[in-house]
């Protein structure tokens, strides 16, 4: 069905992987995106929470609304339409990625599936993000690796 199999994500973020001026063992973590300081904008993601209202443009069902929750830098959690899902988190600078996600394995209706899916691989797929503010409303906008934006969030109040 295109979830994974727990709701634990299964790679635990390593403390290399959160913001500290501690140095790290690994090549792999000293890329330039996680080295860098935390924009103002995305630092206030945490404890956040956002509801899905575009994924890669049309709008979403009206009976399924996926949920984004930023726990802390390092953890993201919420609902994807029917099943609850959880995972790893980084955020440094204007960039963001998430995964590996893991989720409950409730079967709903094969619309509000075929939504959780699309939710979960864009949520995977995401590379860089910005906050968006407007006379009416804060939205999130993620985007992956080409630039391209496959998933616009409103701020849940």
């Amino acid at each position: 069905m295109g979830c994974a199999s727990s709701m634990t994500a299964t790679h635990p973020v390593s403390p290399s992987n959160s913001p500290s001026n501690s140095p790290s063992n690994s090549p792999s973590d000293a890329t330039p995106s996680a080295a860098s300081p935390l924009s103002p904008a995305l630092d206030t993601l945490v404890g956040s929470q956002w509801i899905a209202k575009a994924l890669a443009n049309p709008a979403l069902p009206g009976r399924t609304t996926p949920r984004l929750q930023f726990i802390s830098l390092t953890q993201v959690g919420g609902n994807a339409g029917c099943n609850s899902f959880g995972g790893d988190a980084l955020i440094a600078g204007d960039n963001l990625r998430m995964g590996p996600l893991g989720a409950t394995r409730k079967m709903c209706e094969s619309s509000a599936m075929a939504t959780e899916t699309k939710f979960l691989a864009a949520l995977e797929s995401v590379r860089k993000a910005r906050i968006v503010r407007s006379a009416t409303d804060t939205q999130l906008e993620m985007s992956d690796d080409t630039g391209t934006v496959v998933l616009r969030l409103t701020r849940s109040e």
